[in-house]
């Protein structure tokens, strides 16, 4: 097409024509505790700015250019900020402060929230302008790095967590990414800027995939899909694009389920319908080999 692939700009126009909504991950960068002292603060700084430059006192600057561009959606990223401490005025202040700037900008944006959960976020998130915020951490990260993901879609369904009643629409519970299909990985040091990233199919049995995304749909969750269009099998495909599951997702009620069983490893869990009826999903956890050593 004669065009950078890169260029940002002209990877939104195209993508604005066929009502798909674009936009960047943005850090918030390289933020210091306030407590330090001028000179040790300066040297925090130094030692940040390689990995974690950011949008930390450009944020004005940053959207209006994120807005020229011609995005709709922002992810901004806790990555590096260091609050002052954990009160929750302290976890909100950089969403607010970048939730207030969209607001005032002559164009829409859907606006999220990704700082994996912490400070409870769901009970504030749409004070701070977001429209779907962050529950977890990286489902693809853990000790046994993206072979980690199937136990984290578990850790996070067994966290006692009253989240189901702030989900709704105009703002709702984000558990992450759907990492189905081939998707990226890299190694424990992937943050470091030397580091590549590679890519890999999923390491989730089919049976994992439907449950993945049956879950995903059960509760109500932003279905954003982190891996590569252009390899999208029929399998994979198929799965996203289930009309039925779609459905239960996106029903107008924006009710998220909630878990009514969960024994002997067996969980139900139940979503009210705006017609009236009620989506029921159910899943035995069968504990198996690592993913790395199925045949």
């Amino acid at each position: 097409m004669g065009q950078n692939p890169f260029d940002l700009p002209f990877l939104a126009g195209p993508a604005a024509k066929r009502c798909i909504s674009t936009g960047p991950l943005v850090r918030k960068g390289c933020g210091v505790p306030e407590s330090l002292t001028p000179a040790d603060a300066a040297v925090a700084r130094n030692e940040l700015r390689p990995m974690y430059a950011g949008s930390y006192g450009h944020e004005q600057q940053d959207a209006q250019l994120c807005a020229a561009w011609g995005f709709d959606l922002l992810k901004y990223d806790k990555c590096s900020y260091q609050a002052k401490d954990n009160s929750s005025s302290e976890q909100q202040k950089p969403y607010r402060i970048m939730g207030t700037i969209l607001a005032g900008l002559d164009r829409d944006f859907i606006f999220n929230l990704s700082q994996y959960g912490d400070g409870e976020v769901w009970s504030w998130g749409r004070e701070v302008g977001e429209h779907f915020w962050r529950t977890t951490g990286d489902l693809g990260w853990g000790p046994r790095g993206v072979y980690s993901l199937w136990d984290n879609i578990y850790h996070d369904l067994d966290k006692p967590r009253d989240t189901a009643k702030r989900a709704g629409p105009g703002g709702w519970n984000d558990p992450d990414n759907l990492l189905i299909g081939y998707i990226a990985y890299g190694p424990s040091d992937a943050l470091q800027p030397s580091a590549d990233l590679r890519f890999m199919p999923a390491p989730l049995t089919p049976d994992e995939q439907y449950t993945y995304m049956t879950l995903w749909s059960l509760e109500a969750a932003p279905l954003i899909l982190g891996s590569d269009l252009t390899k999208l099998d029929r399998f994979t495909l198929s799965l996203l694009t289930n009309d039925e599951v779609i459905d239960v997702d996106q029903d107008p009620l924006g009710k998220q389920a909630t878990r009514v069983f969960n024994s002997g490893g067996l969980s139900v869990w139940a979503k009210d319908l705006e017609d009236g009826s009620k989506a029921v999903g159910h899943n035995r956890r069968v504990i198996a080999e690592h993913p790395e050593k199925r045949e």
